[in-house]
C-alpha cells in the first residue's frame, strides 16, 4: 500500500515548513493531519511531463503572481482568495508576524492589480494568527480575515476603495455547554478555517472538546444579517475522538458542510478514513453524517503506523446543492497492479478521489478519480459553474505539484460504476515554483475558483492567478425567449437547451415568474414550451421576471438537491383595449334628467376596474362599475340646452386596460300640458210651443226668407239635434263603461 511519508520528510523540497516558536505542540490528531499535507509516495521518477506534455492535457501558467512584497519578510503562505475582481491573500513573516493583502483588479485585467496592506486596530494581533484564513464575500464589499490567537474574525469593509476603514470585530461567542472551550484546542482552533456567503459567516473549531470527547471538533455560523451566532455540533453521542470536525467548511444558503478527516472507520479500525458532517441551519440541531464510502475493487487505504488513512473530507465545496469532497490518500490500481509507488511511477495507479453527494448525504455517481501517475488527488478543491479543480502531485525529488481542471457537467452518474476517469480538460502548472505542495495547505484548501479565475497557492507565500481557463468548461447553453402578450390573453413561455443533456439533466424545464413556480414542460426536440393562463400576470412597469431551470439528476435519475442550469428572460404584458358602450338613455318622467345604462368590457373577457365619468357638463359625475356595467342619473339643469346633446360615458382603464369612451344622444325630455278636466254637461232646449210655430213662420215670412231660407234653418236645426243626440249617448256609454270598471274592481 502507499505509505504516508514519514514526518521528517519535508514536503516541500525546496523549504520545510516551520513550526511555531514559543507555542506549545500541537496534538498527535493535528500532527497527523499535518503529514497529510505532507503526502508523498516514494522518490522515483516523474510522469509529469508525459500527463502534462502529452497533448491529452493542456498545460497552462501563470497570468499573475501576489508575492508579500520584499521588505515583509514572508516565507510562509496561509491563505488565499478570489471572488470577482477582488482576491485575498495572507502569509507568515519569519518573525511570526502575518500579513494580509487585499488586490483588486485594475479595469478587470487579469494582469494589473493594486493592492492594500489590510491592518487590524491592536498590532498584537499580527502575532495571534492574524491571516490564518481568508475569505472575501460574495459582493467584494468585504473580506474577512481570523485571528485564531484572539479567538476573532475581522470584517475589513472596501470603503471607498482602498480597504483603509476601521473593520468590524467579530468575537467568539460564548460556548454551548456541550463544549469545553478553556482548553488550548478550543482556543487555537477557532476560526482556522472560514466560509462567506452572502447572508452567512462559518467558522471551524476543529480542536473543540465536545461532550468531554478530545478534538471532536465543531463549527460555529454567524448570521451576517442579524448578528445571531448558531453553535454546529455533532449529534447527541455522535462526537468522535480526534475526528477534528470543522478541519474544512463550506457554506450555501442554508447549507454547511465540514469535514472530519480523522474519523475512523466504522470497525473502529486503526485507518482514519475521514467523513463529512451537514447541517440544514433551519434545523440546526438534526446533523447528517457520513464516512469515506467502502473501497471498491482494485482500491485500498493506506495504512501507517499512527493510523492514516484516506482522509475523506480534506477538502469540501458547495455548488447548487451538490457537495464535493476530496478523499486524497486512498488509492486504486489497474488489474495486474497493486498500490505501491512502483506502480504509480509506471502509470498503473492512483491517489485520491472526489466525490459528490447531495443534501441529504446521498452519492451522486461513481467517485472522480485521477490520471495514472497522480497522488494526492482531491486535497484541495473548488467548484464554480461547472468549472471543478483538484490538486494534484507527483511522485520523485523533482515533483511539482498542479492544479486539474475538469469539466463537471460531463461526470458520470451511472450508479454502477465505481469510479469515473473523467479526463481532465486543463492542467494549471505554475512556471516558477518547483514545489509539490502547489495548490495545498497544511489545514484548508489551497485552491480557490471565480468564474473562469483560479487562485492557487504555494507555500513560500505567493499565490498564482490562472485566467481564463478553458471555455469548453461550461454549462449545457439553456436560453429563455422573452415573452410578451396582452392581459387576459393566453401566452407561451419558450425554453430552449442545446447539447447534450441525455441521463446528466431533467427532460422536463421548470418555468418561473418572480420566484413562483409556473410549471414545467417536456423538452421536445431541445425545445420546452408552457401556456400561461389568461390574466395569470398584471401588467409591471418594467416587465415580469422570468426564469427557466433545467435540473441536475443523480444517479438514480431523481434530482440533485437544488442543482439546475438557469436561464433569464422577461415577460412584457400589454394592457388589454376596452369598449365603453351606452346601452340605454331614458328620460326622468319630472323632467330633471336621464338615466344613463351601459358596459365596459374588455378584449380577452377581463373585467375592467374603476368607474366611468361623463364630463363637466355633468360635474364629472362618476358611476362606479360592477360586473362591467354601470348606471347613472344625469341631471338636466336647463333641459333647453340639453335638446340635441349627447352623453359621453369616459372609462379612464385601470392599469391592465386601456381608456375608451362611449356616446349617444340624449332624447328630448316630455313637454308638460295641463291636466284634462270634465266636461259640462249639455241638456237639450225645451222645442217650442205648438202655436209659436206658426208665429215664426209669419216672421220668417216676414223677414223675406223664403222658402230656400226656410229649408237650411230646418237642416242646420236637424244637425243640432243629431250632435247633441250623439254626445249624450256618448256620456252614457262612458258612464255605462266606468259602473262595469267599478263592478269588476269591486269583484276583484
Amino acid at each position: 500500500m502507499l505509505p504516508l511519508r514519514d514526518s521528517s520528510t519535508p514536503h516541500n523540497t525546496a523549504r520545510k515548513p516551520r513550526t511555531r516558536s514559543g507555542t506549545a505542540p500541537r496534538s498527535a490528531a493535528r500532527i497527523w493531519l499535518a503529514m497529510i499535507g505532507a503526502v508523498a509516495l516514494g522518490l522515483t521518477g516523474s510522469p509529469q511531463a508525459a500527463l502534462a506534455e502529452g497533448g491529452d492535457i493542456p498545460a497552462f501558467t501563470e497570468q499573475y503572481v501576489f508575492s508579500p512584497k520584499p521588505n515583509t519578510g514572508a516565507t510562509v503562505a496561509r491563505a488565499s482568495d478570489i471572488v470577482g475582481d477582488t482576491v485575498a491573500y495572507a502569509s507568515e513573516r519569519s518573525a511570526e508576524r502575518q500579513s494580509v493583502i487585499a488586490a483588486v483588479s485594475i479595469g478587470g485585467s487579469d494582469a494589473a492589480w493594486e493592492e492594500f496592506e489590510l491592518t487590524p486596530p491592536e498590532p498584537s494581533a499580527l502575532t495571534a494568527g492574524f491571516g490564518r484564513a481568508v475569505a472575501v464575500a460574495p459582493d467584494e464589499q468585504t473580506i474577512y480575515v481570523a485571528s485564531p490567537g484572539e479567538q476573532r474574525v475581522y470584517g475589513f469593509p472596501r470603503g471607498t476603495g482602498d480597504w483603509s476603514e476601521l473593520p468590524r470585530i467579530y468575537d467568539a461567542p460564548p460556548p454551548p455547554e456541550r463544549v469545553n472551550a478553556t482548553l488550548n484546542g478550543y482556543k487555537r482552533s477557532f476560526a482556522e478555517n472560514i466560509a462567506v456567503s452572502e447572508t452567512s459567516l462559518v467558522l471551524g473549531v476543529a480542536n473543540a472538546n465536545v461532550d468531554g470527547i478530545s478534538n471532536a471538533g465543531m463549527v460555529w455560523q454567524l448570521d451576517l444579517t442579524s448578528g445571531t451566532w448558531i453553535a454546529l455540533l455533532p449529534s447527541i453521542g455522535g462526537a468522535i475522538k480526534d475526528g477534528i470536525l470543522g478541519q474544512t467548511v463550506a457554506v450555501e444558503g442554508n447549507t454547511v458542510v465540514a469535514g472530519a478527516v480523522q474519523v475512523r472507520s466504522p470497525q473502529n479500525s486503526p485507518e482514519r478514513i475521514g467523513g463529512i458532517a451537514l447541517w440544514d441551519l433551519d434545523r440546526p440541531e438534526e446533523p447528517l453524517f457520513t464516512s469515506q464510502p467502502p473501497n471498491g475493487p482494485n482500491e485500498c487505504a493506506p495504512l501507517a503506523p499512527n493510523g492514516g488513512g484516506g482522509a475523506f473530507g480534506m477538502g469540501v465545496a458547495i455548488q447548487h446543492g451538490v457537495i464535493y469532497v476530496g478523499s486524497p490518500l486512498e488509492s486504486r490500481h489497474d488489474e495486474g497492479a497493486a498500490c505501491t509507488n512502483a506502480d504509480v511511477n509506471e502509470g498503473r495507479a492512483s491517489q485520491g478521489a472526489v466525490y459528490r453527494f447531495n443534501e441529504e448525504l446521498a452519492q451522486v455517481g461513481p467517485k472522480l478519480v485521477p490520471p495514472n501517475g497522480v497522488i494526492s488527488f482531491g486535497h484541495s478543491i473548488a467548484v464554480s459553474g461547472n468549472t471543478l479543480l483538484a490538486h494534484a502531485d507527483r511522485l520523485g525529488p523533482d515533483a511539482t505539484g498542479e492544479v486539474l481542471v475538469y469539466d463537471a457537467s460531463q461526470l458520470s452518474d451511472d450508479p454502477s460504476q465505481q469510479a469515473d476517469a473523467l479526463a481532465p480538460v486543463q492542467s494549471l502548472i505554475p512556471d516558477n515554483y518547483a514545489g509539490s505542495s502547489f495548490g495545498t495547505l497544511p489545514y484548508g484548501s489551497g485552491i480557490s475558483l471565480s468564474g473562469g479565475r483560479a487562485l492557487s497557492i504555494d507555500w513560500e507565500g505567493d499565490s498564482y492567478l490562472f485566467a481564463p481557463l478553458l471555455p469548453a468548461v461550461v454549462a449545457p447553453p439553456l436560453t429563455l425567449d422573452d415573452a410578451s402578450h396582452i392581459y387576459g390573453e393566453t401566452g407561451t413561455l419558450t425554453a430552449t437547451v442545446s447539447g447534450d443533456t441525455a441521463n446528466r439533466y431533467s427532460d422536463t424545464i421548470e418555468f418561473f415568474a418572480n420566484g413562483t413556480a409556473l410549471g414545467g414542460a417536456p423538452i421536445v426536440s431541445g425545445v420546452a414550451t408552457l401556456p400561461t393562463a389568461a390574466a395569470a400576470f398584471p401588467v409591471a412597469q418594467e416587465g415580469v421576471p422570468l426564469s427557466a431551470h433545467l435540473p441536475l439528476l443523480e444517479q438514480n435519475g431523481q434530482r440533485t438537491g437544488n442543482a439546475h442550469v438557469t436561464a433569464d428572460a422577461v415577460l412584457t404584458v400589454h394592457p388589454a383595449s376596452t369598449t365603453t358602450e351606452i346601452t340605454s338613455i331614458d328620460a326622468v318622467a319630472d323632467r330633471s334628467g336621464w338615466r344613463v345604462t351601459g358596459t365596459v368590457s374588455a378584449q380577452f373577457g377581463t373585467e375592467p376596474t374603476g368607474a366611468v365619468t361623463f364630463g363637466e357638463q355633468w360635474g364629472d359625475q362618476a358611476a362606479p362599475l360592477i360586473d362591467g356595467e354601470f348606471s347613472v342619473i344625469l341631471d338636466a339643469a336647463d333641459p333647453l340646452e340639453a335638446i340635441g346633446a349627447a352623453a359621453t360615458a369616459s372609462y379612464p382603464g385601470d392599469g391592465n386596460h386601456l381608456a375608451s369612451d362611449g356616446s349617444a344622444d340624449l332624447p328630448s325630455l316630455p313637454e308638460v300640458t295641463p291636466p284634462v278636466g270634465p266636461l259640462p254637461e249639455v241638456t237639450t232646449p225645451p222645442g217650442p210651443l205648438p202655436d209659436e210655430h206658426l208665429r215664426q213662420g209669419d216672421d220668417i215670412e216676414r223677414t223675406g226668407g223664403g222658402p230656400a231660407w226656410i229649408a237650411l234653418a230646418a237642416l242646420a236645426t236637424v244637425l243640432l239635434l243629431a250632435g247633441v243626440t250623439a254626445l249624450a249617448h256618448a256620456r252614457r256609454a262612458h258612464g255605462a263603461a266606468a259602473r262595469l270598471r267599478n263592478a269588476s274592481a269591486d269583484t276583484l
